[in-house]
Order: C-alpha cells, then sequence, then structure tokens
C-alpha cells in the first residue's frame, strides 16, 4: 500500500475524488492542517487591511494625486497608528464627559483658589446627601454652605480652618 497526499483547490475536491474513485482508490483520509505562524500573521495583515479599507470607505475626503512611490504597507500602518491615536483621544473625551457630568452641580470654581486658601489653612470640603438626609444645623455649626440642589440631591460645601477630619453623615 503506497500513500500519497494532494493540495486540492476547493472547487475541485469533489470531482478530483469522483476520479481517484474510478481510478480505484479504496480509502481517502481528510487531513486538516495546522497554519504556519507565517500564514496566521499574513491573514491577520488581510482582515486589519480589510478593515482599514471599510472604515476609508464611509469617510468622504477631498481627492489627492496618488503618490505612486509611497508603500503600501507603510501607510497602512500610518492609519492603523492614526486610528489608535483616535481611539485614544475618544476614550479621553469620553472620561472627560463623565468628569464634567460630576463637577458640573458644582458650577464654576476655580481649583487655584481652593489651594490658595489651603495654604492659608482653611480646607473646602465637598458633600453630597440626599434632602431627606440634610440636617439645617450643618449650616449653622460647621459653616456649611448649598451650593445647589438638583433632583434629589443637595450639594454643599463646608469650609474649615484646620486639616481635621469631620464626622459628618453625608
Amino acid at each position: 500500500m503506497q500513500k500519497y497526499s494532494f493540495l486540492v483547490f476547493h472547487k475541485e475536491y469533489d470531482d478530483f475524488l469522483k476520479d481517484l474513485q474510478q481510478l480505484g482508490v479504496l480509502h481517502v483520509i481528510e487531513k486538516e492542517t495546522e497554519i504556519s505562524d507565517d500564514i496566521r500573521e499574513k491573514y491577520q495583515l488581510v482582515s486589519r487591511i480589510d478593515k482599514i479599507i471599510k472604515s476609508l470607505e464611509k469617510r468622504e475626503t477631498e481627492k489627492k494625486n496618488n503618490c505612486p512611490d509611497s508603500d503600501g504597507l507603510k501607510i497602512i500602518e500610518e492609519i492603523i497608528q492614526k486610528q489608535e491615536e483616535l481611539e485614544v483621544l475618544q476614550q479621553e473625551l469620553a472620561a472627560a464627559h463623565k468628569e464634567l457630568v460630576k463637577v458640573k452641580p458644582w458650577g464654576d470654581f476655580s481649583a487655584e483658589i481652593i489651594n490658595k486658601l489651603k495654604e492659608k489653612n482653611f480646607y473646602v470640603r465637598f458633600f453630597i446627601t440626599s434632602k431627606k438626609k440634610f440636617n439645617t444645623k450643618l449650616l449653622s455649626e460647621y459653616n456649611a454652605e448649598i451650593i445647589t440642589e438638583s433632583g434629589n440631591y443637595i450639594y454643599f460645601i463646608i469650609i474649615q480652618q484646620g486639616d481635621e477630619e469631620l464626622n459628618i453623615d453625608a
């Protein structure tokens, strides 16, 4: 018995098997091959190029003269780098937007002024509490000032001299 290995184009595979059967071949074993690292890298490169092409097709840009001297892979690497930079910027924008939503109820204030107060041993403490839990005695006892009321919450600050820990249920 002799063994043979054949590499057959997938569209011709069925016809190839029928031809072997007519020749009298008794046993055919299909073997799945492992993809080499080189081929896997090529597949990944093709996949990345496809994604870039799809993203570029969506964009409208000015028509420019083609540069025959430019290297295609270098351009692809630059596009990938720019897309990564864009992704980082979008994440930073989302983080800044979240931070803006967080500090919006406090209104406009300067961190520089708060730092100057800190240098003179005055500390500004920021608190958020529900309207139900808010105790109006805080206004007189701790030199508290309500900044705003939003929904069911009260945003207030306490300005104190010294860096002592406050025991306030807020």
